[in-house]
């Protein structure tokens, strides 16, 4: 069996004289497909406050009012207490996001002492920015991950490597104080072991050991979680609270946010905000933040992914949204989950990727290639227009895809195969429309 990975680019043209560069690639099996943990990336700070300040921010100036970006180094002292009036954390970053937020009233920020001196030495380093909006009385602290790499470096040593999951990017995806830029969203399976739980109810590709590939919408609440080595099932010694269904979990008792698989914060008789990449455990006792959370229930599966929405099911195309997504209509109502769409299924064009496979079950990757953020798409035929959700249907049965589910697309898609990126990011560079590579949180390779 040929081990590489089949490569190959095809072009749509359009009545209208657009045309859509579409990438597909094909892997021998599942077992070659892993998560890709991206190399550190030390401009991704500076490259997400670019993307925000020249692009984001002009396009909707009036959903923005002061927003200020920053991101913690590990080296630098942290001057604010880990115990919060929202519970114990397990981050300094979100204990600093925590003690930062106090600074801000509507759009006006201003920090005492110990807050400026703190943001005084942020700004030494280049990790503190803050972007203005026209949207009056309203004001945002966004904390930003420094776990957030490049995929490029890692093309050396792997035959593939490609974006893959949602992750909380825009302001209206951190909706708790226990949110921050840059944090994964969605289920990872790896050889029946779950490092990401699967959330919203949205809809997932799970390979499991009998070779079938199928597209299915597990629930968080039919697991189990062990924690501090202890057992914790849903409706039996332990509750569970996600969105979209709640905004908040009830307050009595001991509760843990938690994401991927860390407690990331706990408390006592406290109504938790639930954490957009995230949900709350409600126990009888204390859980230490920082825990390790254990997920059981996807043993049979040797490889799943959950980011949404399908494209195709078992040969049939999806036609309408099946999975929960933000409106961007009406960004700022909750408890919706994050990632935002246009909520238009036939038009709203943009850089496309999907995970799928034909009827021969063997992984298939595609990159829809989108234009750049400031390229002229009334130049018909120069530049790829995008795809609409629907057209992405049309792709996949083109291909032969017969079950396939989105990827996460924008400004993050792309692929590089043996070394070379064939198409173009869309992520380009106001100056002189050159590339550059957005910094994801996760990704996937093949050896």
């Amino acid at each position: 069996m040929d081990l590489q990975p089949s490569s190959t680019i095809k072009t749509y043209s359009y009545p209208n004289g657009e045309i859509q560069r579409v990438q597909s690639v094909s892997l021998p099996d599942w077992t070659s497909l892993d998560f890709a943990k991206p190399l550190p990336n030390p401009g991704a700070f500076r490259q997400l406050c670019e993307l925000y300040e020249n692009f984001i921010v002009p396009r909707a100036p009036y959903l923005f009012g002061t927003v200020a970006f920053f991101s913690l180094p590990e080296d630098m002292d942290m001057p604010f207490p880990m115990e919060t009036k929202y519970g114990t954390v397990a981050n300094k970053l979100e204990a600093a996001s925590i003690a930062l937020r106090s600074y801000m009233h509507n759009s006006r920020f201003s920090p005492d002492e110990k807050g400026r001196a703190f943001i005084e030495e942020l700004e030494k380093r280049g990790l503190f920015k803050m972007i203005k909006g026209k949207r009056p009385f309203h004001g945002r602290i966004l904390p930003v991950s420094g776990d957030m790499g490049l995929l490029s470096p890692l093309a050396g040593s792997s035959s593939l490597v490609a974006n893959s999951s949602f992750f909380t990017m825009d302001m209206f995806d951190l909706g708790s104080p226990y949110d921050i830029i840059g944090r994964p969203i969605g289920l990872w399976v790896k050889d029946g072991v779950c490092t990401n739980p699967p959330l919203f109810e949205r809809e997932a590709l799970l390979v499991r050991k009998d070779g079938s590939v199928k597209i299915e919408r597990p629930k968080l609440s039919d697991l189990s979680l062990e924690i501090g080595g202890k057992e914790y099932i849903p409706g039996k010694n332990c509750s569970l609270y996600e969105r979209p269904h709640i905004r908040k979990a009830p307050g009595k008792g001991y509760s843990a946010a938690i994401a991927g698989n860390k407690v990331i914060a706990s408390v006592k008789d406290f109504r938790m905000i639930i954490p957009s990449a995230g949900f709350i455990l409600k126990t009888k006792e204390y859980i230490p933040p920082g825990t390790e959370v254990i997920y059981h229930g996807f043993e049979d599966v040797i490889f799943g992914i959950q980011v949404g929405n399908s494209i195709v099911r078992d040969g049939v195309p999806t036609k309408e949204f099946i999975s929960y997504f933000s409106n961007i209509r009406n960004p700022f109502k909750l408890p919706i989950p994050p990632s935002l769409y246009p909520l238009d299924f036939e038009k709203a064009r943009a850089p496309r990727m999907a995970l799928g496979c034909g009827k021969d079950q063997r992984p298939v990757i595609l990159w829809a290639e989108g234009p750049g953020k400031f390229d002229d798409l009334s130049i018909k035929g120069e530049f790829s227009c995008g795809a609409s959700l629907s057209e992405m249907t049309d792709i996949c049965q083109d291909l032969g895809l017969v079950n396939a589910i989105n990827l996460d697309g924008g400004g993050s898609a792309q692929m590089i195969i043996n070394g070379k990126r064939s198409l173009l990011i869309s992520d380009r560079h106001i100056e002189d429309n050159s590339e550059y590579e957005r910094s994801i949180p996760i990704g996937l390779m093949a050896k």
